[in-house]
């Protein structure tokens, strides 16, 4: 595990925690603005400065009212891939939907059918007499 989040003291490390959670999320690429960490859930406004110091936030402009989350690249899916992705999923999902479409249809069993029998084993002592194995209990 990283030290620089081993040094953090709980409040800023459930900070941390959640403002790279609301970056994943909002496929912000680790940029948060001012007022992102403003609406960050548990987030303490004097984590930012400890998270800079940490090294785990940088200024991301002149300003001071934009920060990028240090590695986050390095760690987290790009906004880029996270759509490639989403993408590429709705592509395959909806080619399975017109290959089912396409096949001959199989009746589905109903709803209320009894199960299937199962086999019997040598190990069934349902169909075992008693006789057989009263010994054994």
């Amino acid at each position: 595990m990283d030290r620089r989040f081993l040094r953090l003291a709980p409040p800023h490390f459930v900070s941390y925690f959640f403002a790279l959670t609301y970056a994943v999320e909002s496929l912000s690429d680790g940029v948060l603005t001012v007022e992102d960490l403003a609406v960050i859930p548990r987030y303490q406004p004097d984590s930012t400065a400890v998270l800079v110091q940490a090294g785990l936030l940088e200024a991301a402009d002149a300003s001071g009212n934009v920060f990028r989350i240090v590695d986050f690249t390095d760690t987290q899916s790009s906004a880029a891939q996270v759509r490639a992705d989403t993408e590429r999923r709705i592509k395959a999902r909806e080619k399975k939907r017109n290959q089912r479409a396409r096949s001959p249809s199989v009746p589905a069993a109903p709803h209320d059918a009894p199960p299937a029998p199962m086999p019997v084993s040598d190990w069934d002592t349902v169909n075992i007499p008693e006789s057989e194995y009263a010994d054994l209990i």
